[in-house]
């Protein structure tokens, strides 16, 4: 918002433009760019309504500030504390769910399990002691590595079950 000193500034500048209009343009002939000429016609010719005007908002301004009257609206500085607890059964369903169909994808999510969250995991298993990887009861969906060698399966831990020679 405009303080009382810009406001002031401004109705100075509007009456020193129209006050040097009318002494110069008036009594001698210059050469004055035709914007500019626009400019200060519009403001000799309707000034006093928009002095009128701001002079008016001025008063407003000024009587408000004397009354007290805030027109910040209040800002309210009370904090809440909102805490989100999830179960964990629906984090595993929803991962597994959620890649049901898409077994590359479910093999970099379960790569990345912890060894006791692969174990409790629906949807992976982790394979012979060493690394998780996507599977079921029946062992892991991918029987060779990305360069299809053979991986030997010696055993599997699914859902904290071991199969296979443990």
């Amino acid at each position: 918002m405009l303080n009382n000193i810009t406001i002031s500034f401004i109705l100075i500048i509007l009456l020193t433009i129209i006050i040097a209009y009318n002494n110069i343009f008036q009594n001698t002939e210059l050469l004055v760019p035709s914007f500019m000429k626009s400019t200060i016609i519009f403001f000799t010719s309707y000034g006093s309504y928009i002095l009128l005007v701001v002079g008016v908002i001025f008063m407003i301004l000024v009587y408000a500030r004397s009354v007290g009257w805030d027109f910040n609206p209040p800002v309210s500085h009370h904090l809440e504390k909102v805490v989100v607890v999830e179960g964990m059964d629906k984090m595993e369903k929803g991962f597994c769910n959620s890649l049901k169909h898409n077994s590359h994808k479910r093999e970099q999510a379960c790569n990345k399990l912890t060894k006791e969250n692969c174990q409790s995991s629906d949807c992976c298993v982790f394979l012979n002691g060493k690394k998780c990887v996507a599977g079921n009861a029946h062992g892991p969906v991918y029987r060779s590595d990305e360069k299809g060698n053979r991986i030997d399966v010696d055993n599997y831990y699914f859902k904290s079950k071991c199969h296979g020679k443990c």
